[in-house]
């Protein structure tokens, strides 16, 4: 005797169903206000706009989530009062947006803009110490690369990865008048052939992707320094010592130990400084300070990504509307506050 009921149809699951319908914009716009008004955007037509991009049930479950998490306003410091600007940015950026991420074409409201660069100044003030250090490292490299003249710079951006610290030097440089160009890599973490595409075979096509520059930066973050040492080996074979600038900037994670003694982290400094050396860089290696706790709803809290800018550094479809927030303008925000950096 045979049992058929393994070729029977399964039905429509209820809950999945309400998960995945529409939420309506009466539902959306009261949501939308409130994030809106932590930003300081209090126009109604905005807010409008916005709760027309369509929305499932499961996205506003997680909407009103983030609401519930950020309602606890009380025993703010001045870094929590700027992380809740940050908060409320990635939220309308990572829930509100989502659907129009991969829209090329979509009209935004203008007053968005500003609600996006209150959220970057939200998340500059919380690590303030990190951008520091960004700023350092953008004006070092981009004072070394006015002095050699090169006619054609690229750097090496990955869209899961280095966005902000890409961007933010990119601008600085084209704001020198150096010519410079950022080319998008997406390398895998494989490393093994029989396993499919390998970082090796990414590596190849950036390399014919940069044979026309003088020079080529890979800079990123990084805490044991394995995956940048893939990364650099796979890219030094395709586009040459002579040409490839590795920066490691180097961040500390206070729930993974002592970074600082790991044997690929320590291995990582030894290549890095020597291909520096050779190429006539100095500073090829860049470490960052650790995140401050702040106050957030009475409570000493830790942002949770060793690199501030981590959490909005990895959204892949980066499209206008987070453009503020993926790169503020960190060097203009500094030397406006009298920082010699």
């Amino acid at each position: 005797m045979t049992d058929d009921s393994s070729t029977e149809k399964f039905g429509k699951s209820a809950h999945v169903a309400f998960l995945q319908s529409r939420v309506g914009v009466d539902e959306t716009e009261p949501l939308i206000v409130w994030l809106l008004g932590i930003l300081g955007v209090d126009d109604p037509a905005v807010a409008r706009s916005l709760a027309t991009i369509e929305m499932r049930r499961a996205a506003f479950l997680e909407l009103t989530t983030w609401m519930k998490r950020l309602q606890n306003r009380a025993g703010l410091d001045e870094r929590g009062k700027a992380a809740l600007k940050f908060w409320a940015a990635q939220s309308l950026i990572a829930i509100v947006l989502a659907p129009t991420a991969l829209n090329q074409t979509y009209e935004y409201p203008s007053g968005l803009d500003r609600a996006l660069e209150a959220g970057a100044e939200g998340l500059f003030d919380v690590g303030i110490s990190q951008f520091d250090g960004l700023v350092t490292l953008g004006i070092s490299l981009v004072r070394w690369l006015a002095e050699r003249r090169h006619d054609q710079v690229v750097l090496v951006e990955s869209p899961t990865g280095n966005t902000v610290p890409v961007q933010f030097v990119a601008e600085l440089a084209r704001s020198k008048g150096i010519s410079i160009e950022v080319v998008q890599w997406n390398a895998p973490r494989n490393d093994r052939p029989g396993r499919g595409r390998t970082v090796k075979d990414a590596a190849k096509l950036c390399g014919k992707a940069t044979a026309g520059a003088d020079l080529v930066v890979l800079m990123d973050e990084c805490l044991t320094g394995s995956r940048f040492i893939k990364l650099f080996k796979a890219l030094l074979g395709s586009i040459g010592k002579e040409r490839l600038l590795p920066i490691a900037m180097l961040f500390l994670d206070s729930q993974r130990g002592d970074l600082s003694q790991h044997p690929d982290r320590l291995r990582l400094t030894k290549m890095i400084e020597e291909q520096g050396r050779l190429i006539g860089y100095p500073d090829t290696i860049v470490e960052f300070p650790q995140r401050r706790p702040f106050r957030f709803g009475r409570e000493n809290v830790l942002w949770e990504a060793p690199v501030t800018w981590g959490d909005s550094d990895m959204i892949a479809g980066k499209h206008r509307s987070s453009s503020k927030l993926h790169c503020p303008d960190v060097s203009a925000r500094r030397q406006s506050e009298g920082s010699t950096g």
